[in-house]
């Protein structure tokens, strides 16, 4: 029986959770005989760096080339389906570059795509920024079958959802004190870890995406200057952010990391904050029972007396010289985003929501308490872990996405 042979395109320019996706989902079928190769944006060379996957990369310069690409890759390796890690990251690449998307369903092949977003439950309109919605178009979703990853989608068993939580990281204490030791951070200092994709450093072309990307950082420095001199930051992104002048040597900047490195920060950390709700790295985080916090922004206000008005107590002095510089404020739950509106009906009554603790931006009082509490409550931290672990349960119930993939080729699914 010949072996399938699968050709994933991971296209995505400035973040690698779209192409873990497909790498988690490549594993599998490899371990089940398949080949796999990849068409992939050279920005994700590092993530596939140890993969032993055929790969051939590409570049924004040569986008407008990428149906010969593809055209070339289908002739020479006769796949037997197309992948797409994931469907909006290969919309939007073949729009940047000009290109009709639909012809990935123009070789009769079986398309299948991730579809991160479920977007046929959340729609096809996001809210980017102050004002600045940007419309979707749905048409690789009407061509292709759905792989819908959960988390962070809902749990729910229907077509096309699969377990998509990572596996866990376990560490030897050894491991982790030595870790911990080159960061100079001791045993009894707590270790509170912050992870930036490239495009969350971007320059955007909105001016408040600018000003946020600029901003949040510097609150976040300020509240962990408040959990106290034992409390280390340590921030892994293409950039580092200038916050030294708030935390002194309790900042500490590492560049983006292998896998196995970044496994092994992981498991040494004590809490991970993030102000982005769908991170990989939130779910390696609940998978290894690591206590999670998530900052968002739901209030959307021009002046500060409006959100005086809706804050649970008065703003601290450095809370309102903030505010000051950075007002007017826009919601979002993936930072420097938005989308907001647009994740609203994905976490609606989505047990993902229980694995995680979420605080608003601007409840100061909130932030702190929430963070002493995992960091150094035993009941707390427990009562966390126990619900990250009820989750996780939850989704590993779930068919693998190898099997939904095998169930679509038994139905001989087309693109249309």
């Amino acid at each position: 029986m010949k072996a399938d042979r699968f050709l994933f395109l991971a296209l995505t320019r400035a973040g690698w959770g779209e192409t873990a996706l497909g790498l988690r989902i490549a594993e599998e079928l490899t371990a089940q005989g398949s080949s796999v190769s990849f068409l992939a944006h050279k920005s994700n060379s590092l993530l596939m760096a140890d993969t032993p996957f055929a790969r051939e990369f590409i570049s924004d310069e040569a986008g407008m080339l990428v149906r010969a690409y593809v055209d070339s890759l289908v002739k020479d390796e006769r796949p037997t389906a197309i992948v797409l890690s994931d469907m909006a990251t290969t919309q939007r690449f073949c729009s940047q570059a000009n290109v009709d998307a639909s012809f990935l369903a123009q070789y009769g092949l079986p398309l299948l795509a991730i579809d991160t977003w479920d977007q046929a439950t959340t729609g096809a309109t996001m809210d980017l920024f102050l004002g600045e919605p940007q419309a979707l178009d749905l048409g690789l979703a009407r061509a292709s079958r759905p792989l819908l990853p959960v988390p962070i989608l809902h749990s729910a068993p229907r077509p096309g959802a699969y377990d998509c939580m990572p596996e866990p990281v376990r560490l030897t204490r050894r491991v982790r004190t030595h870790l911990r030791d080159n960061l100079g951070i001791g045993d009894s200092e707590r270790l509170v870890l912050l992870c930036t994709a490239t495009w969350q450093h971007m320059r955007y072309r909105s001016r408040h995406g600018n000003r946020m990307a600029a901003a949040l950082p510097l609150l976040l420095a300020e509240y962990v200057s408040r959990l106290g001199p034992s409390v280390h930051l340590v921030h892994v992104g293409p950039a580092a952010f200038p916050l030294q002048e708030r935390l002194g040597e309790r900042y500490h900047w590492l560049p983006p990391l292998q896998s196995l490195h970044f496994e092994e920060l992981l498991g040494s950390s004590d809490l991970l904050v993030s102000a982005n709700i769908s991170a990989g790295t939130n779910l390696k985080a609940i998978a290894s029972g690591v206590p999670t916090v998530v900052v968002h922004n739901s209030h959307e206000v021009e002046e500060l007396f409006e959100l005086e008005s809706r804050l649970p107590q008065p703003p601290s002095d450095a809370l309102r010289r903030w505010l000051v510089d950075t007002l007017p404020l826009y919601r979002f739950r993936l930072w420097p985003l938005g989308w907001f509106d647009f994740l609203a009906p994905v976490l609606k009554d989505n047990p993902f929501m229980r694995a995680v603790e979420t605080v608003e931006l601007t409840d100061e009082r909130a932030f702190v308490e929430t963070c002493q509490q995992l960091l150094h409550d035993d009941t707390s931290r427990r009562s966390m872990l126990e619900r990250q672990a009820a989750y996780v349960a939850g989704v590993r119930r779930l068919p693998r996405a190898s099997e939904v993939v095998r169930q679509y080729l038994a139905e001989g699914t087309i693109a249309a």
